[in-house]
């Protein structure tokens, strides 16, 4: 049951932080993107994309800080955060599609 309740807790704090990092890395440029307002797509796209993996490297270490802190099978949080992280960030680009 530790594992189960690990992996829950795990999943609820990766889609909520997932979420805030798509929130925060690239709504601003979908707005403007969907407006035309980007002279030079390319190099926002791949500079947006840089910053969403050093946040996604941050946000694994910050899930990993945390499972020290909370007490449930350490193994089950982190797989349930990063399993947590990448569904929130497919879920996003899709809905962006």
């Amino acid at each position: 049951m530790q594992y189960v309740i690990g992996a829950v807790t795990g999943l609820a704090i990766g889609c909520l932080l997932g979420y805030l990092k798509n929130l925060i890395v690239w709504s601003r440029y979908v707005k403007k993107a969907e407006n035309n307002e980007y002279e030079n797509e390319t190099a926002q796209v791949y500079g947006r994309a840089l910053a969403s993996f050093v946040a996604n490297i941050v946000i694994l270490v910050i899930i990993y800080l945390l499972s020290k802190i909370v007490p449930v099978e350490w193994i089950s949080y982190f797989l349930g955060g990063a399993t947590g992280l990448v569904a929130v960030n497919i879920i996003t680009a899709a809905a962006r599609k």
